[in-house]
């Protein structure tokens, strides 16, 4: 039974993870966009883009590193 509920941990983990990833990639698309519409906070969307890309890398390598 303990196997069964780390297993199921493990994947509701791993399914947060991705959820996680998956809101980085949003954010940075929204600030991509915002850009591309001209948007006059330039320097903030940069730094948005910046900050989401590394928060998704931190996520993927924890991903990664459960994968192992």
């Amino acid at each position: 039974m303990e196997q069964t509920a780390h297993l199921t941990t493990s994947a509701r983990s791993e399914c947060l993870l991705l959820l996680e990833i998956q809101r980085c990639e949003r954010e940075i698309a929204a600030a991509e966009d915002a850009l591309r519409a001209s948007h006059s906070d330039v320097g903030g969307l940069c730094l948005a883009i910046s900050d989401w890309s590394v928060e998704r890398r931190i996520l993927e390598r924890q991903s990664h590193a459960r994968d192992r």
